[in-house]
């Protein structure tokens, strides 16, 4: 990957391959073999930032993106929302991972109480183990030793299953913030093409950034 004395172009995020490069590069000079200067030029497409050039064009947003930002919403408004949102949703999954193991159902009342980033159908499943865990705990408190196994059981499972919706929760969380950047740094130029043409495609590449990496 190393084109000395010129540079190789990478987009921003690529590639995957360039980390261990760099470690390989970083060993071999602490070993006392001089390794010239590498340099990368990253390319930024940008292509979030600049979905404005669409205007008011409505897009229609995949089921994941729903809870974030709507079912339908103008290019001018993703592209300058998107940012605020990725940023909104990491600080939330920073509060979110104060809980430690073990406070499942306090993470899943935290979750249900703030109502962020969560569709009907993950907010409902939610509530209905925690209507269920609350009384079926209440029935244990009442009964004591004189509970069931099959009754300690069906708690230890509402427990288990809501770890399972808190973990869900969080990685789908962690998925769509760091998507919307990967997406922004290296869109799909098919699918980019398909959507809005071939004249957007000419105006986003007139707003490509360049920013020079040294190792």
């Amino acid at each position: 990957m190393r084109l000395y004395p010129n540079a190789i172009g990478l987009p921003e995020q690529g590639s995957k391959y360039l980390p261990a490069a760099d470690a390989l590069i970083r060993n071999l000079r602490k070993s006392k073999i001089d390794i010239p200067i590498c340099r990368t030029i990253r390319i930024g497409l940008n292509f979030l930032d600049n979905l404005s050039l669409n205007g008011n064009l409505k897009i229609v947003l995949p089921e994941i993106l729903r809870p974030f930002f709507g079912n339908i919403i103008d290019c001018n408004e993703f592209s300058l929302k998107w940012r605020a949102t990725a940023t909104e949703i990491f600080k939330f999954l920073e509060e979110l991972n104060e809980f430690k193991e073990g406070q499942e159902v306090k993470a899943a009342k935290f979750i249900l109480e703030k109502n962020k980033f969560i569709d009907t159908k993950l907010l409902n499943l939610a509530k209905k183990l925690l209507v269920e865990l609350d009384e079926r705990t209440a029935t244990l408190s009442i009964k004591k030793s004189n509970a069931s196994a099959e009754e300690r059981q069906r708690v230890q499972i509402l427990r288990f299953e809501l770890e399972l919706f808190v973990n869900f929760y969080k990685q789908r969380l962690l998925s769509v913030a760091n998507g919307l950047f990967y997406l922004n740094d290296r869109p799909y130029s098919i699918s980019i093409y398909l959507m809005f043409g071939a004249e957007f495609i000419r105006s986003l590449l007139k707003n490509v950034t360049f920013r020079k990496e040294l190792v």
